[in-house]
Order: structure tokens, then sequence, then C-alpha cells
């Protein structure tokens, strides 16, 4: 993995971020699955940067929407959507939060 190496890099802040480990995160919900990506997010929670940037929410709704558990996910988006100043991405998160609602088939 690239966000391996990048998180390895000793040249102090960008290398060993937040944002870096969140998209470490996410790429290895793609290639791992959502459980160890939402232990790589859950990982960062102590970190209070974090807990006021507003992708992490998001990230964390998308992951325990993933993994079927609704409770999180609404919270997380509640969040996700509380801190988003961009309508257009308020309103795509609205409506990845609705479909929490609906039924799995």
């Amino acid at each position: 993995f690239l966000y391996e190496q990048l998180m390895q890099l000793d040249d102090g802040a960008l290398a060993d971020s937040p944002v870096v480990r969140i998209n470490y995160a996410i790429a290895l919900a793609e290639t791992t699955g959502p459980q160890a990506a939402l232990a790589q997010l859950c990982a960062l929670e102590s970190d209070e940067r974090v807990r006021q940037y507003q992708p992490w929410w998001a990230a964390r709704a998308h992951l325990f929407a993933r993994v079927g558990d609704r409770a999180q996910a609404d919270a997380a988006y509640d969040m996700a959507i509380g801190m988003e100043t961009d309508a257009a991405v308020r309103h795509f998160l609205q409506g990845r939060r609705a479909l929490l609602a609906m039924p799995s088939t």
C-alpha cells in the first residue's frame, strides 16, 4: 500500500497525519473490508483534530452503514451533515443517510 509507505515517512506533519490515516482506512475498506477500515478510524477517535474533521465522520458513517450498524451510521451522518458547509455535499450525505431507513434486500 502506498498509504502505508506514506505513514512511515519521517517528514513531519504530512506523512503520518490524520488525513493520511483516514484515506488509508478508506483504501483498506476496498481491499480488506469495512471492519478493518473501521478499526483504523476508531483508532483515531482520541485525536481531537479528527473529531472536528467532517470527512472522518462521513467515512465512519459510510463504513458503519456497510457493516450494517445503522445506529452508529446515523449518528456519524448526523455529525458529518452538521459540520458540512457545502450544500451539495450536505444533500449527498442526507441522501446516503436516507438509505439507512430503507429495508435491505
